[in-house]
Protein backbone atom coordinates (compact mmCIF):
# COMPACT_ATOMS: atom_id res chain seq x y z
CA UNK A 1 0.00 0.00 0.00
CA UNK A 2 1.33 3.45 -0.85
CA UNK A 3 2.47 5.78 1.89
CA UNK A 4 -0.30 7.98 3.24
CA UNK A 5 0.03 11.51 1.76
CA UNK A 6 0.84 13.27 5.04
CA UNK A 7 3.52 15.92 5.45
CA UNK A 8 5.58 15.47 8.60
CA UNK A 9 6.12 18.88 10.14
CA UNK A 10 6.44 20.38 13.59
CA UNK A 11 3.45 22.71 13.70
CA UNK A 12 0.76 23.87 16.13
CA UNK A 13 -1.70 21.09 15.28
CA UNK A 14 0.88 18.39 15.99
CA UNK A 15 1.71 19.92 19.38
CA UNK A 16 -1.97 20.42 20.25
CA UNK A 17 -2.91 16.86 19.25
CA UNK A 18 -0.12 15.47 21.46
CA UNK A 19 -1.32 17.73 24.26
CA UNK A 20 -4.95 16.62 23.87
CA UNK A 21 -4.19 12.90 24.06
CA UNK A 22 -1.47 13.47 26.65
CA UNK A 23 -3.69 15.45 29.02
CA UNK A 24 -6.16 12.56 29.19
CA UNK A 25 -3.27 10.27 30.12
CA UNK A 26 -2.12 12.95 32.55
CA UNK A 27 -5.57 12.98 34.17
CA UNK A 28 -5.55 9.25 34.81
CA UNK A 29 -2.08 9.27 36.37
CA UNK A 30 -2.85 12.48 38.29
CA UNK A 31 -5.86 10.83 39.92
CA UNK A 32 -3.85 7.68 40.61
CA UNK A 33 -0.99 9.49 42.36
CA UNK A 34 -3.35 11.89 44.12
CA UNK A 35 -5.35 8.99 45.53
CA UNK A 36 -2.13 7.36 46.77
CA UNK A 37 -2.08 10.19 49.31
CA UNK A 38 -5.71 9.46 50.19
CA UNK A 39 -5.26 5.78 51.09
CA UNK A 40 -5.25 6.39 54.88
CA UNK A 41 -8.41 8.51 54.48
CA UNK A 42 -10.13 5.84 52.37
CA UNK A 43 -9.10 3.10 54.82
CA UNK A 44 -10.73 5.01 57.66
CA UNK A 45 -13.85 6.14 55.79
CA UNK A 46 -14.70 2.77 54.23
CA UNK A 47 -13.11 0.52 56.91
CA UNK A 48 -10.88 -1.25 54.40
CA UNK A 49 -7.28 -2.49 54.41
CA UNK A 50 -4.41 -0.95 52.45
CA UNK A 51 -4.35 -3.99 50.15
CA UNK A 52 -8.03 -3.41 49.25
CA UNK A 53 -7.67 0.37 48.98
CA UNK A 54 -4.95 -0.01 46.34
CA UNK A 55 -7.57 -1.51 43.97
CA UNK A 56 -8.31 2.11 43.12
CA UNK A 57 -4.95 1.85 41.31
CA UNK A 58 -5.10 -1.76 40.09
CA UNK A 59 -8.71 -1.27 38.96
CA UNK A 60 -7.46 1.44 36.61
CA UNK A 61 -4.24 -0.16 35.42
CA UNK A 62 -5.53 -3.68 34.66
CA UNK A 63 -8.12 -2.66 32.00
CA UNK A 64 -5.66 -0.08 30.68
CA UNK A 65 -3.04 -2.77 30.05
CA UNK A 66 -5.62 -5.19 28.63
CA UNK A 67 -6.91 -2.65 26.09
CA UNK A 68 -3.52 -1.46 24.84
CA UNK A 69 -2.90 -4.25 22.28
CA UNK A 70 -6.40 -3.75 20.92
CA UNK A 71 -5.47 -0.15 20.14
CA UNK A 72 -3.44 -1.28 17.10
CA UNK A 73 -6.55 -2.93 15.58
CA UNK A 74 -8.82 -0.02 16.50
CA UNK A 75 -6.42 2.42 14.85
CA UNK A 76 -6.67 0.42 11.61
CA UNK A 77 -10.46 0.56 11.42
CA UNK A 78 -11.28 3.92 13.02
CA UNK A 79 -9.92 7.40 12.42
CA UNK A 80 -7.65 8.80 15.12
CA UNK A 81 -10.07 11.61 15.86
CA UNK A 82 -12.98 9.17 16.25
CA UNK A 83 -10.96 7.05 18.67
CA UNK A 84 -9.97 10.06 20.71
CA UNK A 85 -13.49 11.47 20.99
CA UNK A 86 -14.94 8.08 22.01
CA UNK A 87 -12.30 7.37 24.61
CA UNK A 88 -12.42 10.89 26.02
CA UNK A 89 -16.20 10.65 26.52
CA UNK A 90 -15.78 7.28 28.26
CA UNK A 91 -12.99 8.64 30.46
CA UNK A 92 -15.11 11.64 31.38
CA UNK A 93 -18.01 9.32 32.29
CA UNK A 94 -15.75 7.23 34.53
CA UNK A 95 -14.51 10.38 36.25
CA UNK A 96 -18.08 11.52 36.97
CA UNK A 97 -18.90 8.09 38.40
CA UNK A 98 -15.89 8.21 40.74
CA UNK A 99 -16.90 11.69 41.88
CA UNK A 100 -20.51 10.68 42.65
CA UNK A 101 -19.82 7.11 43.89
CA UNK A 102 -22.09 6.12 46.81
CA UNK A 103 -19.72 3.30 47.89
CA UNK A 104 -16.08 2.34 47.34
CA UNK A 105 -17.00 -0.38 44.83
CA UNK A 106 -18.40 2.32 42.52
CA UNK A 107 -15.13 4.20 42.69
CA UNK A 108 -13.39 1.04 41.47
CA UNK A 109 -15.96 0.63 38.65
CA UNK A 110 -15.36 4.23 37.59
CA UNK A 111 -11.63 3.60 37.55
CA UNK A 112 -12.14 0.48 35.41
CA UNK A 113 -14.01 2.58 32.83
CA UNK A 114 -11.26 5.21 32.90
CA UNK A 115 -8.58 2.55 32.49
CA UNK A 116 -10.25 0.95 29.47
CA UNK A 117 -10.51 4.36 27.79
CA UNK A 118 -6.91 5.28 28.60
CA UNK A 119 -5.75 1.93 27.22
CA UNK A 120 -6.68 3.22 23.77
CA UNK A 121 -5.69 6.85 24.32
CA UNK A 122 -2.13 6.25 25.62
CA UNK A 123 -0.87 4.38 22.50
CA UNK A 124 -2.68 6.93 20.34
CA UNK A 125 -0.39 9.65 21.73
CA UNK A 126 2.74 7.82 20.63
CA UNK A 127 1.19 6.75 17.32
CA UNK A 128 0.73 10.43 16.54
CA UNK A 129 4.35 11.13 17.48
CA UNK A 130 5.75 8.22 15.43
CA UNK A 131 3.61 8.88 12.34
CA UNK A 132 3.59 12.68 12.23
CA UNK A 133 6.90 13.87 13.75
CA UNK A 134 9.82 14.97 11.56
CA UNK A 135 12.66 12.44 12.12
CA UNK A 136 15.07 15.12 13.35
CA UNK A 137 12.70 15.98 16.23
CA UNK A 138 11.69 12.42 17.19
CA UNK A 139 13.67 12.26 20.46
CA UNK A 140 12.37 15.65 21.59
CA UNK A 141 8.73 14.83 20.78
CA UNK A 142 8.94 11.41 22.45
CA UNK A 143 10.15 13.29 25.53
CA UNK A 144 7.34 15.83 25.10
CA UNK A 145 4.75 13.05 24.85
CA UNK A 146 6.25 11.33 27.89
CA UNK A 147 5.80 14.54 29.89
CA UNK A 148 2.26 13.43 30.78
CA UNK A 149 3.67 10.36 32.51
CA UNK A 150 6.46 12.37 34.11
CA UNK A 151 4.58 15.47 35.26
CA UNK A 152 1.43 13.80 36.60
CA UNK A 153 3.30 12.06 39.46
CA UNK A 154 4.81 15.47 40.29
CA UNK A 155 1.52 17.29 40.59
CA UNK A 156 -0.60 14.33 41.72
CA UNK A 157 0.61 14.06 45.33
CA UNK A 158 0.47 17.84 45.88
CA UNK A 159 -2.91 18.02 44.18
CA UNK A 160 -4.19 15.17 46.35
CA UNK A 161 -2.73 16.73 49.50
CA UNK A 162 -4.34 20.11 48.80
CA UNK A 163 -7.72 18.58 47.97
CA UNK A 164 -7.70 16.43 51.11
CA UNK A 165 -6.69 19.36 53.30
CA UNK A 166 -9.30 21.81 52.03
CA UNK A 167 -12.04 19.64 50.45
CA UNK A 168 -12.51 15.84 50.38
CA UNK A 169 -11.23 12.97 48.24
CA UNK A 170 -14.17 13.18 45.79
CA UNK A 171 -12.92 16.51 44.52
CA UNK A 172 -9.78 14.79 43.21
CA UNK A 173 -12.13 13.67 40.43
CA UNK A 174 -14.50 16.63 40.54
CA UNK A 175 -11.96 19.27 39.59
CA UNK A 176 -10.93 17.30 36.48
CA UNK A 177 -14.41 17.14 34.95
CA UNK A 178 -14.30 20.60 33.25
CA UNK A 179 -10.67 20.02 32.20
CA UNK A 180 -11.60 16.81 30.39
CA UNK A 181 -14.53 18.55 28.70
CA UNK A 182 -12.11 21.18 27.36
CA UNK A 183 -9.65 18.49 26.23
CA UNK A 184 -12.45 16.80 24.27
CA UNK A 185 -12.91 19.99 22.25
CA UNK A 186 -9.16 20.51 21.81
CA UNK A 187 -8.63 17.01 20.39
CA UNK A 188 -11.66 17.28 18.12
CA UNK A 189 -10.20 20.33 16.35
CA UNK A 190 -6.50 19.37 16.25
CA UNK A 191 -6.08 15.61 15.65
CA UNK A 192 -5.31 14.71 12.04
CA UNK A 193 -5.32 11.41 10.18
CA UNK A 194 -1.88 10.26 9.00
CA UNK A 195 -2.42 6.64 7.90
CA UNK A 196 -4.79 4.66 5.72
CA UNK A 197 -7.69 2.78 7.31
CA UNK A 198 -8.17 -0.93 6.77
CA UNK A 199 -11.84 -1.73 7.27
CA UNK A 200 -11.15 -5.39 6.42
CA UNK A 201 -8.69 -5.85 9.30
CA UNK A 202 -9.36 -8.95 11.42
CA UNK A 203 -9.29 -8.76 15.20
CA UNK A 204 -7.40 -11.55 16.94
CA UNK A 205 -10.17 -12.49 19.38
CA UNK A 206 -8.56 -15.72 20.73
CA UNK A 207 -5.24 -13.94 21.25
CA UNK A 208 -6.98 -11.09 23.07
CA UNK A 209 -8.82 -13.57 25.28
CA UNK A 210 -5.64 -15.45 26.25
CA UNK A 211 -3.81 -12.16 26.88
CA UNK A 212 -6.59 -10.72 29.06
CA UNK A 213 -6.88 -13.99 31.00
CA UNK A 214 -3.12 -14.15 31.68
CA UNK A 215 -3.02 -10.56 32.95
CA UNK A 216 -6.14 -11.00 35.09
CA UNK A 217 -4.70 -14.16 36.67
CA UNK A 218 -1.48 -12.27 37.39
CA UNK A 219 -3.06 -9.23 39.05
CA UNK A 220 -5.72 -11.14 40.99
CA UNK A 221 -3.21 -13.85 41.85
CA UNK A 222 -0.94 -11.28 43.47
CA UNK A 223 -3.81 -9.47 45.23
CA UNK A 224 -5.88 -12.28 46.73
CA UNK A 225 -3.15 -13.75 48.99
CA UNK A 226 -3.44 -10.59 51.11
CA UNK A 227 -6.96 -11.70 52.07
CA UNK A 228 -7.02 -15.48 51.57
CA UNK A 229 -3.40 -16.60 51.86
CA UNK A 230 -1.12 -18.30 49.34
CA UNK A 231 -2.60 -21.74 50.09
CA UNK A 232 -6.10 -20.74 48.99
CA UNK A 233 -7.43 -22.90 46.10
CA UNK A 234 -8.50 -19.75 44.25
CA UNK A 235 -5.01 -18.25 44.51
CA UNK A 236 -3.36 -21.51 43.41
CA UNK A 237 -5.67 -21.74 40.37
CA UNK A 238 -4.90 -18.14 39.41
CA UNK A 239 -1.14 -18.66 39.70
CA UNK A 240 -1.34 -21.81 37.57
CA UNK A 241 -3.40 -19.89 35.04
CA UNK A 242 -0.63 -17.32 34.44
CA UNK A 243 1.84 -19.60 32.57
CA UNK A 244 -0.98 -21.59 30.94
CA UNK A 245 -2.67 -18.57 29.35
CA UNK A 246 0.68 -16.96 28.56
CA UNK A 247 1.76 -20.10 26.67
CA UNK A 248 -1.54 -20.15 24.77
CA UNK A 249 -1.16 -16.46 23.93
CA UNK A 250 2.39 -16.86 22.60
CA UNK A 251 1.46 -19.93 20.54
CA UNK A 252 -1.56 -18.12 19.10
CA UNK A 253 0.42 -14.98 18.19
CA UNK A 254 3.14 -16.98 16.46
CA UNK A 255 0.54 -18.73 14.27
CA UNK A 256 -1.98 -15.93 13.68
CA UNK A 257 -1.95 -14.18 10.30
CA UNK A 258 -3.00 -10.92 12.01
CA UNK A 259 -1.65 -11.20 15.58
CA UNK A 260 -2.90 -9.01 18.40
CA UNK A 261 0.73 -8.18 19.23
CA UNK A 262 3.43 -9.03 16.68
CA UNK A 263 6.04 -10.87 18.77
CA UNK A 264 8.69 -10.43 16.06
CA UNK A 265 9.58 -7.21 17.88
CA UNK A 266 11.48 -9.32 20.42
CA UNK A 267 13.82 -10.61 17.71
CA UNK A 268 15.51 -7.19 17.87
CA UNK A 269 17.95 -7.30 20.83
CA UNK A 270 18.14 -3.53 21.31
CA UNK A 271 14.34 -3.33 21.50
CA UNK A 272 14.21 -6.23 23.98
CA UNK A 273 16.77 -4.65 26.30
CA UNK A 274 15.10 -1.27 25.86
CA UNK A 275 11.79 -2.68 27.04
CA UNK A 276 13.60 -4.37 29.95
CA UNK A 277 14.97 -1.00 31.09
CA UNK A 278 11.46 0.43 30.79
CA UNK A 279 10.11 -2.37 33.00
CA UNK A 280 12.70 -1.72 35.71
CA UNK A 281 12.18 2.06 35.71
CA UNK A 282 8.41 1.76 35.76
CA UNK A 283 8.50 -0.72 38.62
CA UNK A 284 10.56 1.53 40.88
CA UNK A 285 8.95 4.94 40.27
CA UNK A 286 5.25 4.07 40.88
CA UNK A 287 6.19 1.82 43.82
CA UNK A 288 8.11 4.65 45.50
CA UNK A 289 5.27 7.09 44.72
CA UNK A 290 2.85 4.70 46.42
CA UNK A 291 5.02 3.69 49.39
CA UNK A 292 6.79 6.88 50.50
CA UNK A 293 3.74 9.10 51.20
CA UNK A 294 2.00 6.27 53.05
CA UNK A 295 5.14 5.62 55.11
CA UNK A 296 5.46 9.32 55.97
CA UNK A 297 1.82 9.54 57.07
CA UNK A 298 1.58 6.25 58.97
CA UNK A 299 5.07 6.07 60.48
CA UNK A 300 6.11 9.73 60.73
CA UNK A 301 2.69 11.26 61.37
CA UNK A 302 2.95 13.79 58.54
CA UNK A 303 -0.21 15.31 57.08
CA UNK A 304 -1.13 14.43 53.45
CA UNK A 305 0.07 17.73 51.99
CA UNK A 306 3.52 17.63 53.60
CA UNK A 307 3.92 13.96 52.65
CA UNK A 308 3.02 14.89 49.07
CA UNK A 309 5.63 17.65 48.92
CA UNK A 310 8.38 15.07 49.42
CA UNK A 311 7.51 13.55 46.03
CA UNK A 312 6.60 16.64 44.04
CA UNK A 313 10.05 18.17 43.51
CA UNK A 314 11.49 14.81 42.45
CA UNK A 315 8.77 14.23 39.88
CA UNK A 316 9.23 17.73 38.44
CA UNK A 317 12.96 17.11 38.13
CA UNK A 318 12.19 13.74 36.51
CA UNK A 319 9.92 15.40 33.96
CA UNK A 320 12.63 17.93 33.04
CA UNK A 321 15.20 15.10 32.86
CA UNK A 322 12.96 13.25 30.41
CA UNK A 323 12.84 16.26 28.10
CA UNK A 324 16.58 16.95 28.35
CA UNK A 325 17.36 13.26 27.80
CA UNK A 326 15.34 13.43 24.57
CA UNK A 327 17.33 16.43 23.40
CA UNK A 328 20.59 14.73 24.43
CA UNK A 329 19.55 11.63 22.48
CA UNK A 330 18.97 13.70 19.33
CA UNK A 331 22.47 15.19 19.67
CA UNK A 332 24.63 12.41 21.14
CA UNK A 333 22.68 9.14 20.91
CA UNK A 334 21.66 6.89 23.81
CA UNK A 335 25.03 6.38 25.56
CA UNK A 336 25.27 9.55 27.77
CA UNK A 337 21.66 9.28 28.98
CA UNK A 338 21.83 5.57 29.79
CA UNK A 339 25.09 5.88 31.75
CA UNK A 340 23.95 8.97 33.69
CA UNK A 341 20.54 7.43 34.32
CA UNK A 342 21.95 4.22 35.77
CA UNK A 343 24.30 6.07 38.12
CA UNK A 344 21.58 8.42 39.42
CA UNK A 345 19.12 5.55 39.96
CA UNK A 346 21.62 3.69 42.17
CA UNK A 347 22.67 6.87 44.02
CA UNK A 348 19.06 7.70 44.82
CA UNK A 349 17.75 4.34 46.00
CA UNK A 350 20.63 2.93 48.08
CA UNK A 351 20.66 5.52 50.92
CA UNK A 352 16.87 5.27 51.28
CA UNK A 353 17.12 1.63 52.25
CA UNK A 354 19.94 1.90 54.79
CA UNK A 355 18.96 5.12 56.57
CA UNK A 356 15.16 5.25 56.26
CA UNK A 357 14.19 5.23 59.99
CA UNK A 358 16.39 8.23 60.85
CA UNK A 359 16.13 10.03 57.53
CA UNK A 360 14.57 13.50 57.48
CA UNK A 361 11.86 14.22 54.95
CA UNK A 362 14.04 16.82 53.18
CA UNK A 363 16.82 14.27 52.63
CA UNK A 364 14.28 11.73 51.39
CA UNK A 365 13.01 14.34 48.92
CA UNK A 366 16.54 14.97 47.59
CA UNK A 367 17.22 11.24 47.16
CA UNK A 368 13.93 10.79 45.33
CA UNK A 369 14.95 13.70 43.10
CA UNK A 370 18.27 12.01 42.28
CA UNK A 371 16.49 8.76 41.45
CA UNK A 372 14.02 10.56 39.17
CA UNK A 373 16.86 12.08 37.13
CA UNK A 374 17.98 8.52 36.44
CA UNK A 375 14.42 7.44 35.71
CA UNK A 376 13.88 10.21 33.16
CA UNK A 377 17.15 9.48 31.35
CA UNK A 378 16.71 5.71 31.17
CA UNK A 379 13.02 5.74 30.16
CA UNK A 380 13.50 8.22 27.32
CA UNK A 381 16.69 6.73 25.87
CA UNK A 382 15.59 3.11 26.25
CA UNK A 383 12.22 3.74 24.60
CA UNK A 384 13.43 5.99 21.79
CA UNK A 385 16.38 3.80 20.82
CA UNK A 386 14.34 0.61 21.19
CA UNK A 387 11.64 1.86 18.82
CA UNK A 388 14.24 3.18 16.38
CA UNK A 389 15.75 -0.32 16.16
CA UNK A 390 12.51 -1.82 14.81
CA UNK A 391 11.46 -2.19 11.20
CA UNK A 392 8.87 0.50 10.34
CA UNK A 393 6.00 -1.99 10.05
CA UNK A 394 6.65 -3.11 13.66
CA UNK A 395 6.62 0.36 15.24
CA UNK A 396 2.94 0.19 16.24
CA UNK A 397 3.46 -3.18 17.95
CA UNK A 398 6.61 -1.86 19.65
CA UNK A 399 4.76 1.22 20.85
CA UNK A 400 2.00 -0.94 22.32
CA UNK A 401 4.55 -3.22 23.99
CA UNK A 402 6.34 -0.29 25.64
CA UNK A 403 3.08 1.14 26.98
CA UNK A 404 1.90 -2.25 28.23
CA UNK A 405 5.23 -2.82 29.96
CA UNK A 406 5.34 0.56 31.68
CA UNK A 407 1.87 0.19 33.18
CA UNK A 408 2.16 -3.51 33.97
CA UNK A 409 5.42 -2.89 35.85
CA UNK A 410 3.80 -0.19 37.98
CA UNK A 411 0.78 -2.36 38.71
CA UNK A 412 2.87 -5.33 39.83
CA UNK A 413 5.16 -3.12 41.90
CA UNK A 414 2.29 -1.46 43.75
CA UNK A 415 0.42 -4.74 44.33
CA UNK A 416 3.51 -6.43 45.76
CA UNK A 417 4.48 -3.40 47.86
CA UNK A 418 0.97 -3.02 49.31
CA UNK A 419 0.86 -6.72 50.14
CA UNK A 420 4.24 -6.61 51.90
CA UNK A 421 3.42 -3.48 53.89
CA UNK A 422 -0.06 -4.78 54.80
CA UNK A 423 1.38 -8.07 56.08
CA UNK A 424 3.82 -6.23 58.34
CA UNK A 425 1.07 -3.89 59.56
CA UNK A 426 -1.10 -6.85 60.59
CA UNK A 427 1.72 -8.51 62.52
CA UNK A 428 2.97 -5.35 64.27
CA UNK A 429 1.80 -3.90 67.57
CA UNK A 430 1.79 -0.44 65.98
CA UNK A 431 0.78 0.43 62.41
CA UNK A 432 3.67 2.88 62.07
CA UNK A 433 6.20 0.26 63.11
CA UNK A 434 4.73 -2.27 60.70
CA UNK A 435 4.73 0.26 57.85
CA UNK A 436 8.44 1.01 58.42
CA UNK A 437 9.38 -2.69 58.46
CA UNK A 438 7.42 -3.33 55.27
CA UNK A 439 8.92 -0.27 53.55
CA UNK A 440 12.45 -1.51 54.26
CA UNK A 441 11.69 -4.87 52.64
CA UNK A 442 10.19 -3.14 49.60
CA UNK A 443 13.26 -0.91 49.23
CA UNK A 444 15.52 -3.97 49.33
CA UNK A 445 13.60 -5.45 46.40
CA UNK A 446 13.76 -2.14 44.51
CA UNK A 447 17.56 -2.05 44.86
CA UNK A 448 17.69 -5.39 43.03
CA UNK A 449 15.48 -3.93 40.28
CA UNK A 450 17.79 -0.90 39.89
CA UNK A 451 20.82 -3.17 39.60
CA UNK A 452 19.01 -5.04 36.81
CA UNK A 453 18.24 -1.66 35.19
CA UNK A 454 21.96 -0.91 34.94
CA UNK A 455 22.72 -4.34 33.50
CA UNK A 456 20.08 -3.93 30.78
CA UNK A 457 21.24 -0.40 30.01
CA UNK A 458 24.84 -1.47 29.45
CA UNK A 459 23.60 -4.37 27.34
CA UNK A 460 21.86 -1.85 25.06
CA UNK A 461 25.18 -0.02 24.63
CA UNK A 462 26.99 -3.32 23.95
CA UNK A 463 24.43 -4.24 21.29
CA UNK A 464 24.75 -0.77 19.75
CA UNK A 465 28.53 -1.14 19.52
CA UNK A 466 28.16 -4.60 17.99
Amino acid sequence: MNEYPFERKLDAKLILSILATGIMTFGGILEETAMNIAFPTLMEEFSITLAFAQWITSGYLLPLIIMMPASAYLKKVFKMKTLFISTCIAFLGGTILCFAAPAFIWVIIGRVIQGAAAGVAVPLTFNIVLEQSPPEHLGFLVGFATMANALAPAFGPVYGGLVLQYFNWRMVFGFLIPVLAAVLILGAVSIRQSSYLDRQAVFDTPGFGFYAAALSCLIFGLNLPNSYGWNSPAVICLLIGIPVFLFLFIRRENKASTPLLDLKIFKYPIFTFGIATMYCCCTVCPTLSFMLPNYLQMSKGMNPLNAAMVLSSGCIVGAVATMLAGHLYDKKGPRPGIILGGICAIAGILPMRFALPSMRAAVLAVLFMVYMIGHGCCVNNGMTYGLKALAPELETAGNAAFNITSNLAGTIGIVIASGIVSSFQVGAADIGEGTLAGAEVVLTLLIAVVIALNIFGFEILRQKKR
